[in-house]
């Protein structure tokens, strides 16, 4: 296999290491243990870009909408597209620091298993691993299937305290989204995976996290409900209070309420609002799922009205598409005078 010897230098300082052909900078420096800045890992986010001082790389995807957040005339690039066509030397920016140490990342192997659709555009799933990984909750992997080019970044909705060959997730399909369109329009399981992880700084860190709030818009549950597993299990919820606003559109877009529904039930701090753009089918979801409150309107607006005491909140988790987080961070900010140094957000989309 052709290497390529790979120079990245920081503020944190400067460090070699030797990167297979073929292999994203971003990973590879990631699968070393380099704090390297990234959101999505996925080509979507612009976060991951960083200047070529000397060398030559290659891009996977040139069209990546994260594209268009770098400056080629400045020799910037996306890591997480780039691959090194020579020996190279990129200068990288200052990673934003997570809250605990994380697990060092690497390549997955898996298979799709225990496929069901929650609602007509919205699936859960298993990806069942070839060896145990440990994750933190809150983390994504990315994905990648033979045949679609680009990896797509999924937040893990279980949590385990020990390294684990199962994963499960939860996939909102997208217009025109290739890999979503495959994965609603046949069997696929058994289908074969290949993923990068674990990812992502949102992270839940029960010794250090004391109450939370968590706001997050459709398949954006998907880390919250692993932070809210881990905040259950471990008698988090027995000593701190969490607030949860989850946004949807309409009643037939629900999912996860059943799950919710009994964490409210079993813990007395934990406070959960539903927040639906159309809410005519109210009185009969009250009923079906007593310990949750209904209300009508968007995330950021139900979010301004409901949420409480955040004067004692130490950290918000907002999730979701990248207009649902950005209005829900500036209301946060503006309207409520949470400081963004305790948000925890990865940015995707």
């Amino acid at each position: 296999m052709k290497l390529a010897t790979v120079v990245f230098e920081g503020r944190q300082g400067v460090a070699e290491i030797t990167v297979p052909a073929g292999e994203r900078l971003l990973y590879c420096g990631l699968r070393h243990g380099l704090n390297l800045g990234h959101e999505c890992a996925s080509g979507t986010c612009g976060t991951c870009k960083a200047m070529l001082v000397s060398g030559q790389v290659g891009s996977l995807w040139p069209e990546a909408p994260g594209n268009r957040y770098v400056r080629p005339e400045r020799d910037e690039f996306l890591m997480c597209q780039a691959i090194a066509e020579s020996d190279v030397h990129v200068k990288v920016r200052p990673a934003v620091p997570a809250p605990v140490d994380l697990p060092v990342p690497g390549i997955l192997q898996g298979v799709i298993r225990k496929y069901e659709n929650l609602t007509s555009d919205v699936a859960q799933f298993e990806l069942k691993l070839s060896q145990p990984v440990r994750f933190l909750a809150g983390q994504f992997i990315t994905v990648n299937i033979d045949g679609i080019a680009g990896y797509r970044a999924y937040s893990m909705t279980s949590y385990s305290p020990r390294a684990t060959d199962a994963l499960s997730f939860v996939v909102k399909r997208i217009a025109g989204g290739k890999f979503t369109e495959w994965l609603f329009t046949g069997d696929r399981d058994g289908a074969a995976v290949t993923g990068f992880g674990p990812l992502g700084r949102a992270v839940f860190a029960p010794d250090k996290d004391g109450s939370i709030i968590a706001l997050a818009g459709g398949s954006g549950i998907a880390g919250i409900m692993a932070i809210l597993r881990h905040a259950s299990d471990s008698g988090h919820l027995e000593q701190y209070e969490a607030q949860l606003v989850f946004g949807l559109n309409r009643p037939q877009d629900v999912f996860f309420l059943g799950t919710l529904n009994e964490l409210a039930a079993k813990h007395s701090n934990l406070r959960v609002v539903i927040a639906l753009v159309d809410i005519n089918e109210s009185d009969a979801l009250q009923q079906q799922f007593p310990e949750l409150e209904f209300e009508q309107g968007y995330l950021h607006e139900i979010s301004r009205m409901k949420l409480q005491n955040l004067d004692e909140v130490t950290t918000a988790f907002l999730a979701g598409p990248p207009v649902a987080v950005d209005a829900a961070r500036e209301m946060l900010i503006k309207d409520k005078g949470f400081s963004a140094r305790k948000m925890r957000f990865d940015r995707f989309g």
